[in-house]
Order: C-alpha cells, then sequence, then structure tokens
C-alpha cells in the first residue's frame, strides 16, 4: 500500500489519477472513503475478470436508504439521455462507479484515468466507462459482491446544495458535448 497525500483537495478524478500513476498491479481498486466492503467483495469482483476485454467489474453500493447504487446507462441519439438503473443481476454494465470498481490497470492507464475536465465531480466515471465502451472494453456488475456507500459524504460536506446542483449539470453538459457525435 502506498500513500499519497495532497496539500489541498484536488477533487475526485485529479486525485485519483495521481493514485492510478502509481499503480504496478494487474488490477486497480477505486475505494471511496466512505465506503466499507464485505469480506468477499475483492474476491467476487475479481473472479470475474475472465477475459482479455474486461475493463472493470463492480458490485452492489449499498447506501443508507437501503436503494442500490444504480450502475446502468442508457443512451439515446443526439444528445445524451442518461438514465441510470438499479441492477439485480449479474450482467453486463455501460457504467461503473469510480467510488468502488475495479479495474484492469492497463487498459485505465491507457484511457489515462480520469478526465479532470470534470472536477471536482460527478461525471467523470460516466466518462471512463464510456470511454472504455467505445474501446470495445466490457464493464460487468456482480450483484453478490456487496458494499455499503454513505453515498457523497465528502461532496457533501464540503459544498452546498445550489453547488452540488450546479456542478452536476455543468458536468452533465461537457459530458454530453464531449460525446454526443462520437457513435456506439
Amino acid at each position: 500500500i502506498i500513500v499519497i497525500q495532497n496539500d489541498v483537495n484536488l477533487g475526485f478524478s485529479k486525485t485519483c489519477n495521481r493514485g492510478i500513476a502509481q499503480c504496478k498491479g494487474t488490477y486497480t481498486l477505486l475505494l471511496n472513503s466512505d465506503i466499507e466492503l464485505t469480506q468477499t467483495y475483492i474476491q467476487k469482483c475479481l473472479s470475474h475478470f475472465t477475459k482479455d476485454d474486461i475493463f472493470a467489474v463492480t458490485g452492489i453500493a449499498i447506501d443508507d436508504s437501503s436503494h442500490p447504487q444504480t450502475t446502468g446507462v442508457l443512451y439515446r441519439k443526439g444528445l445524451f439521455s442518461i438514465k441510470k438503473y438499479a441492477n439485480h443481476i449479474n450482467n453486463e454494465t455501460h457504467f461503473v462507479s469510480g467510488a468502488n470498481s475495479i479495474y484492469d490497470t492497463d487498459k485505465l492507464k491507457q484511457l489515462k484515468g480520469f478526465n479532470p475536465i470534470f472536477s471536482p465531480y460527478y461525471f467523470e466515471d460516466d466518462d471512463l466507462s464510456y470511454r472504455a465502451m467505445l474501446n470495445d472494453w466490457k464493464s460487468y456488475f456482480i450483484k453478490d459482491a456487496v458494499c455499503f456507500h454513505q453515498g457523497s459524504a465528502s461532496i457533501k460536506s464540503a459544498a452546498s446544495k445550489r453547488k452540488i446542483k450546479r456542478t452536476y449539470f455543468r458536468n452533465k453538459m461537457i459530458f454530453n458535448r464531449l460525446h454526443s457525435g462520437a457513435s456506439t
């Protein structure tokens, strides 16, 4: 384990990218500070890296509202209509959360990690998942890999609801601008 400490909060994508640059193993687990893994989470996710085209594997994150983390993304032609849905079965997914997913380190580095344009937070993992999909890499959701997530705990403690909402919609527009012309 290598601890990398920032002097100031760089936001999610820049902080993760600093860590990704130091990764030397086959797989990289990105884990938010407000996530608690069950004992078998890592083993269950790693067991699904069975083919060369797998980019990432994620499990279910349950928050204090007892709703599972959303993991799917649906796209429409033209502007993206981003619709995330709760998964209830093991399946391929178009979205893996940067909060609790395990990635193929080489593929993660080929994509240069998260795009810092989305700093300080939101849509960086949507963007990374989409760029992986454009490379014909697959991501999977595994319902038996369970973790518990407080959900945006750091963001809520550092920003007002208004700033969070403004950042969310700004980054949604950036995501649409970057990818609306891309073919799936």
